[in-house]
Order: structure tokens, then C-alpha cells, then sequence
């Protein structure tokens, strides 16, 4: 005989199915009509694209390797990327994924396994800001012939970096909140940038990629001489100087995910 309540676990999950079949129809059904999968398959979808994108990334891994194939021993190094790798649709991010399992294979002494998750983090916009900062910082001046990344930049040179127009048409938060000034189309869009931009910077922060340190920077007083005595006349006050730079771990990180041509 029928248990009364299996039997009433049986109506609701019946109930519950039917209720579900029709949303989930219309939510999948765009998806399995282009990939050619059974209706309402979600399991089929997933592999389907988990294969899709790991494909894609041994084949931009193959091309920075030179058609060099990779043996068994190194193969392992690179498993416990490949469930990062397989969810990564982007193009670019793809390209990053790949020169992360070569680096792995090839630099394993410098490449950590946290790099997958802080690679998994990043957005393709922020990985391309992310090299032009880092070219911007390792590129050889007058003043550094030989840079090593270590080098400290500043919130202003980010910006520069990011979009050298926007300085011109940033709006302090006084003129913004304070005096009601009407702000201009480009003030707008610069105030919107910005924040973007923070965000950003933040997240860098969070992944150990950037660190900021704060100095102390004295004053400066003047000395007035009268006759025989020296009397000193406070001048400005200290001011407090906020640096940035890569951190080691940023440093080696962006040599790992950065394509090998």
C-alpha cells in the first residue's frame, strides 16, 4: 500500500514540475535553438559551453606554445585551472587564460594557484586598463632608464591612464553639492568615469594586485636672522603623500596572465 505522505511529496514535485515547465521552456528556449540542444536541458547547455569556451583557450594556449605539444606531467600542473578557464566567454579574458596555463607549465616556480581566482575576478575592461597601467609603469624615461614595476605613481597618473581628457573635466564635489552649479555634459560623463574608475582601483586593491602606502611630507619654515639670533617662522604645514604601486604579488601575477608571443 501507498504511503498517504510519499504519495503527497509525489503531487507537490508533480505540481511543482508542471508549474516550472513553461518558464523554463520560454527561458531556454532562444539557447537550445542555437546551440541545437534538447528544450529545457540545462545540463546539456552548461557542458556545451563549458566545452565551447575550453576549446577556444587550448587553442590560443596551442598558439603561444608554437604548436609545441604539452606532456603529460606539465598537463597536471594546469587542472586546477581549467574549471576557471571553461567558464571564461570573453575573448580577450580567453587569451589571458591561456598565457596563465603556459605560465604555469613554464614559470611554475613564480605562478601561484591563487592567480586562476584573481584572474577569474577581473572584467575585460579592467584587465585592459590593467596593462596599460603596468606598460605605462614599466616604460623606460630619462628619469627611469631601467624601471622595475616597483615604481610609485600616483591617483593622478591612473587617471591620466585611464583617459588623459578626464582631469580636464572633473568637478569637486563642493562645486557639485555645495554651490549647485550646473554641470556640463562632459563634467558629467567625466564624474561617471571617475567613479568607474574607483571602483576599479578598489578592486585592484582587493586582489592584492596595487597597494597604496601614505608619507609624511614636513612642512616648510623659513629662518629670519636678527643680528646674532636665528628665529625660525612656521611655514607650511605637513602634508600627507598617498603612493601606489604593483605589489610583487601584482607583479608576478600580470607576467603570468600576460600572452606569450
Amino acid at each position: 500500500m501507498c504511503d498517504p505522505l510519499d504519495a503527497a511529496k509525489d503531487a507537490v514535485s508533480d505540481a511543482v514540475a508542471k508549474t516550472l515547465e513553461k518558464p523554463v521552456d520560454n527561458l531556454l528556449g532562444p539557447i537550445t535553438k542555437d546551440v541545437g540542444l534538447a528544450l529545457g536541458d540545462v545540463g546539456s547547455i552548461f557542458r556545451f559551453y563549458v566545452h565551447d569556451n575550453l576549446t577556444k583557450v587550448f587553442r590560443r594556449w596551442a598558439e603561444q606554445r608554437h604548436g609545441t605539444p604539452i606532456q603529460p606531467s606539465d598537463f597536471k600542473r594546469v587542472l586546477a585551472l581549467l574549471q576557471g578557464a571553461s567558464l571564461q566567454s570573453n575573448d580577450e579574458l580567453q587569451e589571458r587564460w591561456a598565457a596563465l596555463l603556459e605560465s604555469t607549465v613554464t614559470d611554475a616556480g613564480t605562478v601561484l594557484p591563487s592567480f586562476g581566482y584573481t584572474l577569474s575576478q577581473l572584467t575585460a575592461h579592467e584587465a585592459r586598463y590593467l596593462d596599460d597601467l603596468w606598460k605605462s609603469v614599466i616604460s623606460p624615461s630619462p628619469i627611469r632608464p631601467n624601471p622595475s614595476g616597483h615604481e610609485h605613481f600616483d591617483y593622478l597618473h591612473m587617471m591620466r591612464v585611464f583617459d588623459p581628457s578626464l582631469s580636464r573635466h572633473i568637478t569637486n564635489h563642493f562645486q557639485k553639492t555645495v554651490l549647485k552649479h550646473t554641470l556640463t555634459q562632459e563634467q558629467a560623463d567625466a564624474i561617471e568615469k571617475q567613479a568607474k574608475l574607483d571602483l576599479m582601483i578598489q578592486d585592484f586593491e582587493r586582489l592584492g594586485i596595487i597597494g597604496s602606502n601614505t608619507d609624511l611630507k614636513p612642512g616648510r619654515s623659513q629662518v629670519l636672522v636678527f643680528g646674532s639670533k636665528r628665529v625660525a617662522v612656521p611655514g607650511e604645514n605637513p602634508t600627507l603623500e598617498e603612493h601606489t604601486s604593483f605589489t610583487p604579488y601584482g607583479i608576478y601575477f600580470i607576467q603570468a596572465v600576460t600572452p606569450k608571443r
